[in-house]
This record gives C-alpha cells, structure tokens and sequence, in this order.
C-alpha cells in the first residue's frame, strides 16, 4: 500500500499547477492575440518553428483548459457572444463602412460615433511617403498617407459558424474498387433527416 506523503500531495499538485510558459501562453491567447494560439505561444517563449503545434498541444492539457474556461468566463465570454461576433464578421463586414478612414475623413472614433462596427477591423496600418524631394525620411510631415484596411476574413468566420452548428458536409471516399471509386456524404443537418430532405 502506498503512502501518501507531503512529498507526493505536493509533486500531485504541481502536475495541477500552470508554469510559467503556460500561464503567459494563456494570457497572451485571452487577452493580447485574441484567440490565435500561435502567436500567443510565440509571445509566451516557444519557438516560432513549433509554436502553432505546441499552443495546440498546450491548450489541450485538462488544467489548461480548465484555467482558459475560467479566464473566458471572467472576461464573459460565452458561446452566445461568439457566435454573435462570428455571425458579424461573416455577414456584416463591408469594406465600404470603412471608407472615411481610408480617404482621412473620418478617425476610428468618428466611426464608432456614426455606429461603424469598428470591431470588424482587422488591423489598420498608416505609412507616409515621402514628397517629391524629401528624401526617404518623410517624418517632417510631408508627403502622402497610405492607410491598409484589413477586415476580419468573412469566409473563416463563416467556417467556423459551420462548425459550431455542425452544418457541414463530410466526403469520404472508399478505395475499394480503383475503376469506381464510392463516395459517401453525411450529412449532419439536423433537420435534414427530419422531414426527409437531403
């Protein structure tokens, strides 16, 4: 029979407890990269080469896991708010709301003002060129602004709201005979089966 010693509560413990890699990799992927794993574990010290792999690897870990649901919670997050917030950026991104900010007319906060979604942005990067004769160093003021808009991608937010909803299709395909190749499709529509739709 095994004892349980102070030793071995403690070592039990710490298998519960976040290091420090993972407590950074968290907090990057909550609150400063919003979600993208890579880039989080990147900040947190990994190595860019395996970061995509190893963030995976880490945030599916059960006292990771349990400490990210806890953290969402707290920043109430929830899958209604997700869905919402996917749902706009698949359907109510137009690049056209954003037109102000890229002629210089109108500052993200006017935007807001006029009710622009301005969470749709991705990023926005404002470089000056220089005028004719000032050289490369453009920093005086002089010169033209050139403003990139990047909105979050419609089509991956839409995937994902697939996903969540399990709307989509999955193709298998059967090698049985190489001349015929058999495909089957399953269909994970709920209502699908109900009323006898394919």
């Amino acid at each position: 029979m095994a004892k349980s010693t102070p030793e071995r509560a403690s070592r039990a413990d710490r298998a519960k407890k976040l290091s420090l890699r993972e407590r950074l990799l968290l907090a990057h992927y909550v609150h400063t990269h919003a979600g993208n794993a890579t880039a989080a574990a990147i900040e947190a010290g990994y190595s860019p080469r395996t970061a995509g792999q190893i963030a995976h690897e880490v945030l599916r870990r059960p006292h990771v896991r349990a400490k990210l649901d806890e953290m969402l919670a707290a920043e109430g997050v929830t899958a209604e708010r997700l869905e919402r917030r996917l749902s706009e950026m698949a359907f109510e991104s137009d690049l056209a709301d954003f037109e102000g900010l890229l002629t210089g007319a109108e500052s993200l906060a006017e935007l807001r003002e006029r009710g622009v979604k301005t969470r749709l942005l991705q990023s926005v990067k404002r470089r000056r060129r220089a005028a004719p004769g000032e050289g490369e160093d453009a920093s005086g003021g002089g010169g033209e602004e050139d403003v990139e808009i990047r909105l979050h991608d419609p089509i991956r937010a839409a995937a994902v709201l697939v996903k969540m909803h399990g709307l989509g299709r999955e193709t298998r395909r059967h090698e049985g005979d190489a001349a015929r190749p058999i495909i089957v499709e399953i269909h994970r529509d709920s209502d699908a089966g109900a009323e006898g739709k394919p």
